[in-house]
């Protein structure tokens, strides 16, 4: 955040910092402020440890209503929660001023000022009461009295460079202008076109590879029977004996080795069909 300065601030000789919305006394931080303005930085964080130990006293000069004395001093107290405050704030510019390259041991404190910040309510059981707030701005400017001479410090990285290009600019010439001769291109003899050699490549005769066959083994050799058709046997009748019919040869054909023989029906005579109707008739006509 942007913060407005009463003076103007120079970069390169002074260093800053601000603190907002601080939780301290914007009458004790007015009265502290003037007491440690215009010393330097080592001497103000002295006097500010010693007020935290409780071993010096801040004099009140403004807001000394009511405030109790000091052997030596008059009117004043030891603000220590203010002191810390400060402190650390002091402590932070000093870093910065370091970093741009400031010899800590000249700083001393160009400008501080303490000013009532924006007041808000507080919670719980301290309500319908306003927190108290500051803002806390300190400059420090570097003393023109230095411990250790310019002459002992590095050279800045803008100086040496400006070194490094005069040289350059020295040693920089025109370069002189030659006059340009064309230079007629004769053509290029075209190659000679070279015949292409074939490569020769040797045929080799493919080797036969000997093929086994496979002979079938020997079928086994198939028996075939002929099926004979068995003969009904008629039950006797009580009565009178039937005369049975010789019993047809049985055929047995020869088997043959190479080709089976299909098996062929036999013919049974018709009088064993009109011996078995015979027979089924007479007991009708004895009844």
């Amino acid at each position: 955040m942007k913060q407005n300065y009463p003076i103007k601030i120079d970069k390169e000789n002074m260093a800053y910092v601000a603190g907002v919305n601080l939780g301290i006394s914007s009458k004790v931080s007015i009265e502290l402020a003037s007491w440690i303005r215009g010393k330097s930085v080592e001497k103000a964080k002295a006097m500010l440890e010693r007020v935290i130990a409780m071993k010096e006293a801040v004099p009140y000069k403004r807001f000394n209503k009511d405030v109790g004395h000091k052997p030596g001093i008059g009117p004043g107290r030891y603000p220590v929660k203010a002191s810390q405050e400060f402190l650390g704030l002091i402590k932070s510019a000093e870093s910065n001023a370091v970093d741009k390259g400031l010899n800590p041991a000249d700083l001393f404190i160009l400008h501080i000022s303490a000013d009532r910040a924006a007041q808000q309510w507080k919670y719980g059981r301290q309500r319908r009461r306003k927190a108290k707030r500051t803002h806390v701005k300190i400059v420090l400017k570097e003393s023109g009295k230095r411990s250790a001479p310019k002459a002992a410090e590095k050279p800045t990285e803008k100086a040496v460079q400006k070194e490094e290009i005069k040289p350059i600019t020295e040693a920089v010439k025109t370069p002189e202008v030659k006059p340009v001769v064309k230079e007629e291109k004769k053509p290029a003899d075209k190659p000679t076109a070279q015949p292409e050699v074939k490569p020769t490549v040797e045929k080799v005769a493919p080797v036969k590879k000997e093929e086994k066959i496979e002979q079938p083994a020997d079928t086994p050799k198939e028996t075939v029977k002929e099926k004979i058709p068995k003969t009904v046997t008629p039950e006797p009748s009580p009565m009178k004996k039937v005369e049975q019919p010789a019993e047809t040869p049985k055929v047995v054909q020869k088997e043959e080795t190479k080709k089976p023989v299909e098996a062929q029906p036999i013919k049974v005579e018709k009088e064993e069909a009109n011996t078995s109707d015979s027979q089924d008739k007479k007991p009708e006509s004895q009844k």
